[in-house]
């Protein structure tokens, strides 16, 4: 084999390693969604229809979905008239094919900065682990775009001006994403430049920073924009729905970023102030997006999904601060939960797409005739 042709086929074999911790754990949660995901499907539905933005073709224009491109990009999936089964299932290709080519990536670039590769490898098993991160990929929600966005923004610090876009655009699909992509794109302009300490007092030094911020915030406020000039109001319904309570948020956030295991890999503090610029940045942004989900008030839905889209930017991080018995105990330790939560927690998910099918099929001759239906939330 040339030298030319090793690093190719080890760049493949990292690749597959990536799109494999993806993969597999979202194809043995495939039957995993939950309600919510059939509601962006209703109003796609109605798009694709040319019934317009409503959750039925005879409701009101209503801001129900909370992601605002998402059920646009749904209805560019269904092109017209469609089964809402259907396009739940194309929604939960759509997000897992995503998530495992972004992971695919995400390997490729630890590799390249790994300093030992059975570190990585570990990495990238406790990603495969993580399985609540595939699982909403696989929901048939907007997670796992959000989450390649959001690997592919981190995967690109060294390019600021891609990672701001690709920040941004997760954070208009997941609105608490807004700091973490700030800091993100403001942090990929400041690594990126050689700027010395000293010459940021100077305008034109910062002028790049604030540009790559204003590029990674760009795409949520102009859904604020949008919202306000068609709904009247700058944010979704479902901030009306459920009022931000931190004492829940913390908690949430707290017990969350366990569950995902990925920032217990990463959780070295002295060696992430002594690493790379990138290491620092994706620490930096996770804490940031951290505090956001707790003045949030967290989340009702299952599986940490608001910590999923910026957990496996937190690899690289991983794998810049690896090293002695401390990252072996860390490893032990998110080895054994995941294997736990994957034990106790994962199987209940795996039927809940069956068990909506199921009862959306029995409900239809019972509900054919009716003209207004109520349901409790």
């Amino acid at each position: 084999m040339s030298d030319v042709s090793r690093p190719r086929t080890s760049q493949l074999v990292w690749a597959a390693f990536g799109a494999a911790a993806a993969l597999a754990p979202g194809l043995a949660m495939w039957g995993f969604t939950v309600d919510d995901a059939l509601i962006a499907v209703r109003y796609a539905g109605s798009l694709a229809s040319g019934a317009g933005y409503r959750f039925d073709v005879a409701a009101p224009v209503t801001d129900g979905v909370t992601p605002l491109p998402w059920a646009p990009i749904l209805a560019a999936l269904a092109a017209g008239p469609i089964d809402p089964l259907v396009l739940l299932t194309r929604a939960k290709v759509l997000g897992l094919g995503a998530w495992t080519g972004a992971s695919a990536l995400l390997a490729l670039r630890a590799a390249e900065a790994a300093p030992s590769r059975s570190r990585l490898r570990v990495a990238l098993a406790v990603l495969a682990l993580a399985f609540p991160i595939s699982a909403w990929a696989a929901s048939g929600m907007e997670t796992g775009l959000a989450t390649c966005l959001a690997t592919l923004a981190a995967c690109s610090l060294a390019r600021p001006p891609r990672a701001a876009i690709l920040a941004g655009l997760a954070a208009s699909l997941r609105p608490e994403l807004l700091p973490w992509s700030v800091v993100v794109s403001a942090g990929a302009a400041i690594t990126a430049s050689r700027t010395s300490a000293a010459g940021w007092s100077s305008p034109r030094a910062l002028r790049p920073v604030v540009l790559a911020a204003s590029a990674g915030a760009g795409p949520f406020f102009a859904c604020v924009a949008i919202r306000l000039a068609v709904f009247g109001r700058p944010a979704p319904l479902a901030v009306l729905a459920k009022p931000s309570d931190l004492d829940h948020g913390a908690t949430y956030a707290a017990a969350a970023a366990v569950v995902v295991l990925v920032p217990l890999l990463a959780c070295a503090p002295i060696r992430i102030a002594r690493g790379s610029g990138r290491a620092r940045v994706l620490a930096l942004a996770f804490a940031a997006h951290v505090v956001a989900v707790a003045l949030a008030g967290g989340d009702w839905m299952p599986y940490a999904r608001l910590l999923v889209p910026v957990t496996p930017s937190l690899v690289l991080v991983a794998v810049d601060v690896a090293g002695g018995a401390a990252f072996a105990v860390r490893a032990a330790v998110a080895v054994a939960l995941g294997g736990l939560l994957a034990v106790r927690a994962a199987p209940a998910g795996r039927r809940v797409t069956r068990d909506r099918a199921d009862l959306v099929l029995a409900a239809r001759p019972l509900l054919a005739e009716a003209r207004v239906i109520a349901g409790l939330d």
